[in-house]
């Protein structure tokens, strides 16, 4: 969410990697951030001829403390367009605010095993992931193993699998149970 609470499309909470300059996404404007760091508003991208057939896939990056503005602003930018988007989030609560908002648009929790400091052990286990209602599970390839797919797959939870970067890594998932593939390859598979 940018300064002036546009939902910008902008992956992580500052415009360093991208950029090559300090700078929060939340301090800056909309504007701002389309010239330091080329990133459009969510709107600009679903209204983008290059994407007006395609599916796209809206991850929800936790806002402290703005959530529900966040939450206002990209249901803002999809409405009118609730058939090409899907919501994905590591913060099941998020995707619970977007189930209010826009109930028709499907709903994916991500999740990862990675140990990491982030990856708090309610998030890390899915405690959460009733109160996101989620349609699919987004998981990170990483950590999907034949056991797991076997338990996701007898309740039914389809999952899409990420970063997948290769032909033979997407088939074997694909093998698993997979109903999708996430990646940065276009055209894998």
């Amino acid at each position: 969410l940018s300064r002036d609470g546009q939902a910008v499309v902008i992956h992580d909470e500052d415009i360093r990697r991208v950029a090559g300059r300090d700078g929060r996404v939340r301090d800056l404007t909309s504007s701002e951030l389309r010239d330091f760091a080329r990133a459009p508003t969510l709107r600009e991208v679903l209204e983008d001829p290059g994407c007006r057939n395609l599916l796209v896939n809206v991850e929800l990056k936790h806002c402290p403390g703005q959530n529900g503005e966040l939450a206002r602003a990209v249901a803002g930018a999809v409405l009118g367009r609730e058939e090409r988007v899907l919501f994905s989030s590591f913060n099941p609560l998020l995707l619970r605010a977007m189930a209010r908002r826009l109930p028709r648009v499907p709903r994916a929790l991500l999740a990862t095993g990675e140990n990491d400091p982030g990856n708090k052990i309610y998030l890390k286990r899915m405690w959460l992931a009733c109160l996101a209602r989620p349609h699919m599970l987004n998981y990170d390839g990483r950590y999907f193993t034949p056991r797991f797919a076997r338990r996701l797959s007898a309740r039914h939870v389809p999952v899409a699998i990420w970063t997948v970067e290769s032909d033979a890594e997407a088939r074997k998932f694909l093998a698993m149970g997979a109903k999708s593939i996430i990646s940065p390859v276009p055209h894998i598979v």
